[in-house]
């Protein structure tokens, strides 16, 4: 990669307060010839894993250096986080665009005397290696207590899950009891000239073992093109159109993933139309 981002690490985990690290490296293959030194960057940050919601400049002016802290009003604890950086050279010119790349999502599912694990980022390094295979986990007992590392999982073998059961230390999981975790990743570009192992954490999430009281209710906001809207853009008779579904649950934390259910028309039935959702939005291209 030209311009490898090599960080997306959650610092702090909040509803509006969290904090996000993101790092990356200066684009060594570029022609110092066409793109002279120094070089400057600008930072930019979309909501979900791999979407383009709200995409937005978050840095001011342009950076010298290569990390930045993401101070913004984030939600770490309920969204999904993906950033971009952008390299210019010393005549201000467009040296390169980094791949994208997110934070780490971790989820619970909640079993008997036992809570599983797992957890997602989509980037542009392996997060799964035969070199960096252990993803170690972290756990305390409330929202607020230092987390303990209490296991490694081998993801190379067994995926990005671990199951809790008290095993690592000989305590069995008390349903009454909240378990709050986090999980640090390990991957590699494969590139000798890229610092190797990425670290990056995700953020903290809790659970209680058996929980089998249902989440709560999401509040779903739909939003529409007019005709008018289109027609500015591609011309109303040709227009893709496309409802844009966003949601907000008071839960998060108990909430693995969304499923969508549409109807033709107020009093049919409704089907499932999209499943496993891990964003809280969806845009439905319907003209396609």
């Amino acid at each position: 990669p030209a311009l490898p981002i090599s960080n997306v690490t959650i610092d702090k985990t909040g509803t509006d307060n969290g904090l996000i690290t993101v790092k990356w490296m200066s684009p060594f293959q570029a022609n110092k010839i066409d793109f002279p030194p120094p070089y400057t960057y600008e930072v930019y940050r979309a909501e979900g894993i791999t979407g383009n919601i709200k995409l937005k400049k978050v840095n001011a002016g342009f950076l010298p250096d290569t990390t930045f802290q993401d101070k913004d009003p984030l939600n770490t604890e309920g969204q999904i986080y993906n950033y971009r950086i952008l390299a210019y050279d010393a005549n201000s010119d467009l040296v390169d665009t980094s791949d994208v790349a997110s934070t780490v999502r971790l989820e619970a599912k909640p079993q008997l005397k036992m809570i599983e694990i797992n957890w997602a980022a989509e980037v542009p390094w392996s997060n799964q290696t035969q070199k960096y295979p252990m993803h170690l986990i972290f756990r305390g007992s409330t929202t607020d207590d230092p987390l303990t590392l209490i296991d490694s999982v081998n993801v190379t073998a067994n995926g990005f899950k671990y199951t809790d059961d008290g095993h690592w230390n000989s305590t069995p999981l008390k349903e009454t009891d909240t378990y709050c975790y986090i999980v640090m990743t390990r991957g590699s570009y494969g590139n000798d000239l890229i610092p190797e192992p990425l670290k990056n954490y995700s953020q903290r999430m809790c659970a209680q073992p058996n929980d089998n009281t249902p989440p709560c209710s999401p509040t779903l906001k739909v939003t529409a093109p007019t005709c008018e809207e289109q027609a500015k853009l591609v011309g109303c008779g040709n227009a893709i159109y496309a409802n844009t579904l966003t949601w907000s649950v008071d839960c998060r934390n108990d909430v693995r993933s969304f499923s969508i259910y549409v109807a033709d028309k107020v009093g049919d039935d409704f089907t499932l139309y999209k499943d496993n959702v891990v964003d809280t939005f969806f845009v439905d291209n319907y003209g396609l």
